[in-house]
């Protein structure tokens, strides 16, 4: 079975609270996806120091809340459930949920698996 990914970002972001941008928004499209198999979320953090609380939004629904504890940079991968990622129309949303602090992020990338 084929598989198949789309680079939402590569670009580093930074998000800042309390004074900055809390939250940033990306629209993608999956060509290929189909909404029965899962998929998988991968993305680059690097936490500012303080580190803040960080929630994962695909398309409405929350895939992943970290509260960073350390401004060591990583990455993440999260299996989010099938139905969430569409062919067409998906927006991902990262945002500081709790605290104050800062995260850039970046390397954001969708992988699913084709029929």
């Amino acid at each position: 079975m084929p598989a198949n990914y789309v680079v939402i970002s590569d670009a580093p972001v930074t998000l800042a609270s309390p004074n900055g941008d809390i939250d940033r928004d990306f629209d993608f499209d999956a060509d290929g996806a189909r909404d029965d198999r899962a998929t998988v979320l991968v993305w680059r953090a690097a936490p500012g120091d303080p580190a803040a609380e960080v929630t994962v939004t695909l398309n409405g629904r929350t895939v992943q809340t970290v509260n960073f504890g350390s401004t060591v940079e990583r990455t993440f991968h999260e299996a989010v459930e099938a139905g969430v990622l569409q062919e067409t129309g998906n927006n991902i949303q990262f945002r500081i949920t709790q605290g104050s602090g800062r995260l850039t992020f970046s390397d954001v990338i969708a992988l699913y698996k084709q029929p």
